[in-house]
């Protein structure tokens, strides 16, 4: 499967969970799968995404009334959609 064809299937993974179809931990699970399918992609690249995943799914945590991280949900899925915007979309061959 081409890079660009990837990049478009995490798009519509990010757009799923934004409209309440996926949960945080389907959407960090499907993205690790792709991040790695992608070619010529550096390892940082792929930790980076990790990190992403990281921010969404612990913005979504509740403690009890209090949320643990303060951070956004749509700060970072703008994040997540700026970093898939800057993915290679060619292959590396």
């Amino acid at each position: 499967m081409a890079n660009c064809d990837i990049i478009a299937r995490m798009g519509a993974i990010l757009d799923d969970y934004e409209a309440g179809r996926v949960r945080p931990l389907d959407v960090e699970r499907s993205i690790q799968f792709y991040m790695e399918a992608l070619e010529g992609l550096p390892y940082k690249r792929i930790k980076e995404a990790d990190h992403l995943c990281y921010r969404l799914v612990s913005a979504h945590m509740v403690d009890g009334e209090e949320f643990i991280d303060e951070e956004d949900v749509a700060t970072v899925l703008a994040d997540f959609r700026r970093s898939l915007a800057s993915l290679p979309t060619g292959s590396a061959g």
